[in-house]
């Protein structure tokens, strides 16, 4: 998986990339000056946005297994837009993250996604929660959605965990990643989509790889502690059959 972060006017990549029978990390041959990146207390909790087949609107609810999350939120939908949430909270859970809060909304549009801040709802739900460290609106991109969450996430001193619009595309997600803000390091836009075969199914989906990404992140905060970078060969994906592009140094 290759991580865009913007530090000032910096690129910082890192490249995930395949063996025989599981993805792992290689960091991608770039070196740049960059700022250190904002620390945070972990990266064990995350809070995921979205939309589910079933449950409360705009009550944050913390799950701790992916069977937790279904017996509240229900199963995947049928239409991709209704199933990035569940797949995203799968491969949390699957890759080693340990709990989350998901906050289920009304529809995909930005101002739902994103909430009101007096009212409580979207993502300003989490806004009372002190042990969130990652965010995600699993499968949602565009710069409105992309500024709402570091905005957010700036507020909160949190990390936003952006997927990217284009799947498939390396020069379009690089433009992508020119036009977001984020001087303070508070996001990170993940390229490529990842497939994988959900619970209870018999053939791949393209999920967006924020959810995965947050498990990684967990997985290794417990395993290394946080200052151990989410890379390396004990940060492989777990789940993931192959990735919706098949990056090289090359693109970089």
């Amino acid at each position: 998986m290759f991580h865009l972060y913007k530090r000032s006017r910096l690129l910082f990549a890192v490249l995930m990339c395949f063996t025989a029978t599981t993805l792992g990390t290689a960091e991608a041959g770039i070196t740049v000056p960059v700022r250190a990146p904002v620390v945070m207390a972990d990266t064990v909790t995350a809070g995921f946005v979205g939309v589910a087949a079933q449950g409360p609107f705009d009550q944050p609810v913390l799950v701790k297994s992916y069977s937790e999350f279904e017996a509240v939120f229900g199963a995947p939908g049928v239409k991709a837009v209704d199933r990035y949430l569940a797949n995203a909270v799968e491969a949390f859970f699957s890759n080693g993250g340990p709990q989350l809060y998901v906050v289920r909304v009304v529809d995909s549009t930005p101002s739902a996604l994103l909430g009101d801040a007096l009212s409580k709802t979207g993502l300003a739900a989490l806004e009372m929660f002190d042990d969130i460290a990652l965010i995600a609106p699993p499968g949602f991109s565009g710069m409105t959605i992309h500024n709402g969450l570091i905005s957010h996430c700036q507020k909160m001193e949190r990390f936003c965990l952006l997927d990217p619009t284009a799947i498939d595309s390396v020069p379009d997600v690089i433009n992508e990643r020119e036009q977001i803000e984020t001087p303070s390091g508070h996001a990170g836009l993940i390229f490529p989509w990842v497939k994988f075969v959900p619970t209870g199914g018999s053939s791949e989906v393209s999920a967006p790889p924020s959810g995965l990404a947050a498990g990684v992140y967990a997985r290794v905060t417990m395993a290394d502690g946080v200052w151990k970078a989410p890379a390396g060969t004990t940060a492989g994906l777990i789940g993931a059959t192959r990735l919706t592009y098949a990056v090289t140094t090359s693109d970089i």
